[in-house]
């Protein structure tokens, strides 16, 4: 199944870097003091008003510390981004960076960064200027991609995609090893940073050519109907396999393939076999046993992945479906792959 990621690595990132090498790439570190000037990169001074507070454990995205004065966060892996269009401002430490379509920031480990909850551009370019980025990061020993955007006044996360997640750690060894090469700016072996870029880069083509990638909310292999077969049930289907993480109601797909609840309701249980709400329960179950299999993500995270946001309910229905508990299907899947291993 093609992907926009796939497209993006193939059509945009990978042409970059073999194209430009590390010229587009910037290494963020933690003081405006410890940067070598960029032609390509325009950094602006910021003083941090702190205090800064240790997180005493790690949350889901790995918190390591926040400085809620200036809406900072450290983490304890590193963060590659790429701009894909527009001007993005990027607020590390004691300063800003301004990126162009075309540039990647590399921000190390325990590097403070923005945490989300504020607007990304700098104060004098809000309004002005708008970006999309694509963002790498290590979450529970998988590679998460993830994109953000802002336009004027108003950010968010892309809405053509959800949070992405790789099913082994081959991308996100890549990734540390990079980041072992930038720790001693006196060392650095460029030739050998642009080669295990690239390899990151290759890696996660040849990952989502072969489909060995999970996304939050799309069931895994979900395909596409035909142009000519794209009828109202099969776009139906389609968006239900792809929207798994939101509420997916009846009066919902009828607005969206515009007939009338009753008629779609008729149609789609002629068609498939099924009533609606027992297709999508279906469809949920599936990613979410792909989900427990794959990954060792919270029973909380797939859960909300699969659109239940209760996870009492979730339980149940999982344990009516398949006749044992959540918990249970995962400890026996991993137990499984550790014999084989």
């Amino acid at each position: 199944m093609s992907t926009p990621i796939l497209q993006i690595l193939e059509e945009q990132l990978i042409r970059w870097v073999e194209k430009d090498g590390l010229e587009q790439f910037f290494v963020a570190r933690q003081r405006l003091a410890e940067l070598e000037p960029s032609p390509h990169f325009h950094l602006i001074p910021e003083k941090l008003h702190g205090p800064r507070k240790p997180m005493r454990s790690f949350a889901f995205m790995q918190t390591a510390a926040l400085w809620p004065n200036d809406h900072l966060l450290e983490t304890p892996t590193p963060l590659l981004s790429f701009v894909l269009d527009g001007q993005a401002d990027f607020h590390i430490g004691d300063y800003w960076l301004q990126a162009k379509t075309g540039q990647a920031v590399f921000t190390l480990s325990d590097v403070p960064r923005k945490d989300g909850s504020q607007l990304t551009l700098h104060p004098e370019n809000r309004g002005k200027f708008s970006y999309t980025i694509i963002n790498f990061s290590e979450t529970r020993g998988r590679l998460q991609i993830w994109f953000n955007q802002q336009h004027g006044d108003v950010q968010g996360e892309l809405g053509k995609t959800q949070p992405v997640f790789t099913l082994d750690d081959r991308a996100v060894q890549l990734l540390d090893q990079l980041q072992y090469q930038f720790v001693k700016p006196e060392q650095i072996d460029r030739a050998l940073c642009h080669t295990l870029l690239l390899s990151f880069l290759y890696t996660l083509r040849s990952d989502f050519q072969n489909g060995d990638y999970i996304q939050a909310g799309l069931l895994r292999n979900a395909q596409l109907p035909p142009q000519n077969d794209y009828e109202p049930i099969a776009r139906a289907q389609h968006y239900v396999n792809t929207h798994l993480h939101e509420a997916l109601t009846l009066q919902k797909m009828a607005r969206l393939v515009r007939m009338s609840r009753t008629q779609f309701a008729t149609s789609f249980h002629q068609q498939t076999g099924q009533t609606f709400n027992s297709y999508v329960t279906e469809q949920r179950m599936e990613q979410a046993k792909a989900l427990l299999a794959d990954t060792n993500y919270t029973l909380t995270f797939v859960s909300n992945s699969v659109g239940y946001r209760s996870l009492t309910y979730f339980h149940q229905v999982f344990k009516k479906h398949f006749a044992i508990s959540a918990q249970e299907f995962r400890s026996e899947q991993h137990h499984g792959k550790n014999t084989n291993d």
